[in-house]
């Protein structure tokens, strides 16, 4: 297996210059073939933006006010094309021999890691603790580095034994954390755990990062706890090759966060990247493994959809969320979702626009919040909220002045609901009703051009501790399933460590999944 590169769009994923300008051009001529679909599509209309030759386009460079959205989109799918472009370029050269790439998936986001997904071998990926809640960020960038390969085994390629060196507060690994993270990890599907790196080197930009050989030499703990590791993984080799199976998917677009990070946003508190990771940490606390997938992929194995951010939506996608539900599935949709085409044109006719029907109501105003909002079932509304008019839904909840604040629609066979307020932890902690397997195997599931293995039936289960270390397992020979109940990191290590039990009475119905998040 042949390591290609090193972060592709790490500090550089986008170029301004004229070589940039003229492959910029050539990559719009393909996707447009003419002027006049380019100008159309891009609304230049507006502000007498027309183009009437292709040498007039330039890359969005720095404006005396705001660039075109749909300008800006464009050259951010075409940077990210290029890297995909340079990584092909470089791997021909390889020949036959397997090859993959570190991504940082979950990490950074200028380049759309679906399309880089589509052209290695095998995922690979970096993960690094950061933020506020690291081993939440742990848990969605494995989750999403193992969806990014079709639901098989991906490579943990780096992170670190203990501190970084490029953060203002470079926080060392308390003793036993580099052990957990590792089986994090291993529990959300990596077959390779790899850190970087060998030895700490002694000059240098590095110096201060963290290495399995550290510069106070093997009397350390590093080097004991990763020697440690080393034995545990080795005797943890019967699940290599095992898939995690999931009832859950949370929808996730490139396009749709490049399109919504523009300024001209209702509000700029509303970030999809940090509301994607919020929703997800909340089912993460509730003990239920998710798998992400974007929003045109088969969503039939599931029984949960979740679309926490989803401001841009094809028609592909839409009508797919549309058949996952009439089947019998279960859609929760955030608010500011289904706003605009791939083009970040608005879809007419009343907000949520793609989501309008499905959803069953029709917003006419976007009410963006400086102040919380009290909602009469007494939850708090802290940035958004909308002048929505009923259709076809119901109000499950209501703000104080009587507008819809929560609603849920039937559609099909399956319940569409809709918070028309981003709360700040979506799923409850206490979310029992949400946790455990599945009423039949995930046959299906993220493909972005790879197919998911299927999962054999599993019995619902309950973690009654939660339990980062450990995962069920099924013989290889059934096509292996591991568990990942990672969640509350204020457990003691002997309460993570508890087994799985099964959850009385089956798993929930569909409506008991909705009343967790009233």
């Amino acid at each position: 297996m042949w390591h290609v590169h090193n972060e592709y769009g790490c500090h550089n994923a986008r170029c301004y210059c004229d070589a940039s300008a003229e492959a910029f051009r050539a990559w719009l001529c393909e996707r447009y073939q003419s002027l006049d679909t380019l100008n159309d599509a891009w609304g230049t209309a507006f502000w007498s933006q027309r183009y009437s030759d292709w040498a007039q386009i330039l890359p969005p460079r720095i404006t005396s006010f705001l660039t075109n959205p749909a300008h800006e989109l464009d050259f951010k799918r075409f940077s990210s094309d290029a890297l995909v472009s340079l990584y092909r370029a470089e791997r021909a050269l390889l020949g036959p021999k397997p090859a993959t790439t570190n991504l940082m998936a979950g990490a950074h986001w200028d380049m759309d890691c679906w399309s880089f997904a589509e052209a290695v071998d095998v995922v690979a990926t970096d993960h690094y603790l950061i933020g506020e809640h690291p081993h939440e960020d742990l848990a969605f960038a494995a989750d999403y580095a193992r969806s990014l390969n079709g639901g098989r085994p991906w490579l943990l390629m780096e992170h670190s034994t203990s501190a970084v060196n490029w953060q203002g507060l470079n926080l060392a690994k308390d003793p036993g954390e580099l052990r957990r993270n590792s089986l994090a990890h291993l529990a959300r599907g990596a077959d390779a755990i790899m850190f970087f790196q060998w030895r700490q080197s002694r000059a240098g930009a590095e110096k201060w990062h963290s290495a399995m050989l550290p510069h106070a030499g093997t009397d350390t703990k590093i080097w004991r706890e990763t020697v440690a590791l080393g034995a545990e993984l080795k005797s943890l080799r019967d699940v290599s090759g095992s898939t995690v199976a999931a009832d859950v998917a949370i929808l996730l677009d490139h396009d749709s966060v490049w399109a919504q990070d523009h300024p001209a946003q209702p509000t700029d508190r509303l970030k999809p990247v940090e509301v994607i990771k919020e929703w997800h940490a909340a089912l993460w606390r509730a003990g239920i493994t998710c798998d992400i997938a974007r929003p045109e992929h088969d969503l039939s194995g599931y029984r949960l959809v979740v679309a926490p951010s989803l401001y841009l939506v094809s028609d592909e996608g839409a009508a797919n969320l549309e058949s996952f539900v009439a089947a019998g599935g279960v859609a929760l949709v955030g608010p500011y979702s289904g706003i605009v085409d791939p083009h970040d044109r608005v879809r007419l006719g009343g907000y949520p626009g793609a989501f309008r029907d499905l959803l069953g109501v029709s917003v006419e105003e976007f009410f963006p919040l400086a102040e919380p909002i009290a909602l009469a079932g007494g939850g708090v509304g802290r940035i958004w909220s909308e002048q929505a008019r009923l259709t076809t839904a119901k109000a499950l909840d209501t703000y104080r002045d009587g507008r819809p604040a929560w609603t849920r629609n039937e559609w099909g066979g399956g319940t569409a609901p809709l918070p028309h307020h981003p709360a700040r932890r979506p799923v409850p902690d206490h979310g029992q009703g949400l946790r455990g397997g599945g009423r039949h195997p995930c046959g299906a599931g993220p493909s972005g051009g790879r197919g998911r293995p299927p999962h054999p039936p599993r019995r619902p289960l309950l973690p009654v501790r939660h339990q980062p270390h450990r995962r069920g397992r099924r013989s290889r020979e059934g096509g292996g399933t591991r568990r990942s109940g990672d969640g509350d990191p204020h457990l003691t290590p002997a309460e993570r460590l508890s087994p799985l039990v099964p959850l009385p009475g089956g798993p929930p119905a569909p409506s008991e999944v909705l009343e967790v998040h009233r």
